[in-house]
């Protein structure tokens, strides 16, 4: 499988005008895998790009052209003064199961 040389990943902000697109730095991955190599191209997108309650996706182009998108996320408000009970308090690593 192989990956045009001209394949980017792009933030778009759904909220915002079509134009509204923000490159991610993507980075082409190899796995051996049965049968060959297999390729990916992966990218990270940067929480300072991302706005609380803000929609996105993620757009793989090629050149400027739309190849394929991911399912629209919403961004959510980080958790204010919530509490984490966890049951049972202590266990194994591995071996207990913990429920938050």
């Amino acid at each position: 499988c192989s990956l045009p040389e001209d394949a980017t990943w792009v933030l778009q902000d759904i909220d915002a005008s079509e134009e509204d697109i923000k490159p991610l730095q993507s980075t082409i991955i190899s796995i051996s895998a049965i049968g060959g190599i297999v390729h990916s191209l992966d990218a990270v997108v940067p929480s300072s790009m991302l706005v609380v309650g803000g929609s996105y996706r993620c757009v793989l182009r090629r050149g400027e052209e739309e190849r394929q998108h991911t399912n629209t996320f919403r961004v959510g408000h980080p958790p204010e003064n919530g509490r984490i009970i966890l049951a049972p308090y202590e266990g194994r690593a591995l071996e207990t199961r913990i429920t938050l």
